[in-house]
């Protein structure tokens, strides 16, 4: 026997509640129990309800907080991409060559953050200190070669995001 009954929704704060949580937050992100339990009377809720409120706001990242990115250059063009190739491939001669060629073309292409660099690193089949290696030689040769032309960029993304990039170009 099935049931047609409709699940329950989830139970949301007012705005105004959300609004006085969030304010209480930005100075302490762990109220204490006293204080639970006088909102949870003032609010007519299970101080439950307030606990897990807090918990998902502590594990949730804030949207104004990016990931940590590395350096960022703006891509370059197809003549400037076999120059940084040849480039790498003298600088590091005990890397093998395709493997400086990936590097290249998916740095080219977008940012990594600290956390991304481990994976990249597993998929081309390499240290992550070499990936850190060639992250701080191109920065530094990019640097040196336009300074004046070139601004370093960052752009977040969540490490959803980068993988999903990732590896359509790895």
């Amino acid at each position: 026997m099935t049931s047609n009954a409709v699940p329950a929704r989830a139970f949301r704060f007012s705005r105004e509640i959300t609004k006085k949580f969030e304010d209480y937050f930005k100075d302490n992100e762990h109220p204490p129990p006293s204080q639970i339990q006088q909102w949870a009377e003032e609010f007519k809720v299970q101080p439950k309800s307030i606990q897990n409120w807090f918990q998902r706001h502590r594990t949730r990242p804030s949207k104004t907080q990016g990931k940590p990115t590395l350096l960022q250059f703006p891509p370059i063009g197809a003549k400037e991409l076999q120059m940084e190739e040849e480039a790498a491939k003298a600088a590091f001669s005990y890397v093998k060559d395709e493997i400086l060629i990936r590097l290249v073309k998916v740095l080219n292409k977008c940012d990594l953050t600290q956390n991304t660099v481990g994976w990249l690193a597993g998929q081309i089949g390499v240290s992550e200190s070499i990936v850190n290696e060639f992250i701080k030689w191109r920065a530094e040769r990019r640097s040196s070669i336009q300074s004046t032309n070139l601004t370093s960029i960052t752009v977040s993304l969540s490490p959803i995001a980068h993988s999903s990039m990732l590896s359509r170009l790895v």
